[in-house]
């Protein structure tokens, strides 16, 4: 067996949150080449099409869903389709993102909608496919993170977004 085999996602079924984005994309892309049949998620639901065209340019066949992680219905739909369609999910990762402040000084809807989407929207996809894994006995969860939960924000990482950052 090669290095590479003991690598390989064959015959695994994987759903990438957020994955229309910089890092969700490339995710799906190598969970996909690694023999994954693998489901990306995007708010978008006009751009369904677009997104699963662009994975079949790079020959691989990506499935593309609307996931709106604000609404716990959306997201046991998702789960309901999947574990339908695929019969389980053996990996889940959580890439989604929501950007809803633009400075410090937003008003604090912005602040409660963030972490109705980006906290309480991320605990509600992980328990719902969280359980479809514990009946089956095994599963993985790969919960995609920043330095900002670790540091101070660091405004280049975000030039040319319209992020004005905080103001000490």
């Amino acid at each position: 067996m090669s290095v590479l085999q003991s690598f390989s996602l064959e015959g695994k079924v994987a759903l990438v949150t957020g994955g229309a984005g910089l890092y969700g994309r490339q995710i799906a892309l190598a969970l996909t080449r690694a023999g994954a049949a693998t489901t990306m998620t995007t708010r978008s639901p006009d751009r369904l099409s677009e997104l699963e065209d662009s994975f079949w340019r790079e020959g691989v066949r990506v499935t593309a869903r609307v996931l709106d992680q604000e609404r716990e219905e959306s997201v046991l739909e998702l789960r309901d389709q999947l574990v339908a369609e695929r019969g389980r999910i053996d990996i889940l990762v959580n890439n989604a993102v929501s950007r809803t402040m633009g400075s410090w000084d937003d008003p604090l809807e912005a602040f409660d909608r963030s972490m109705r989407i980006n906290a309480t929207g991320l605990f509600a996809v992980t328990r719902a496919f969280g359980d479809v894994m514990a009946v089956a006995g095994s599963g993985s969860i790969i919960n995609i993170g920043s330095i900002q939960g670790m540091v101070g924000p660091d405004e280049q990482l975000y030039k040319g977004m319209g992020f004005h950052g905080c103001h000490y």
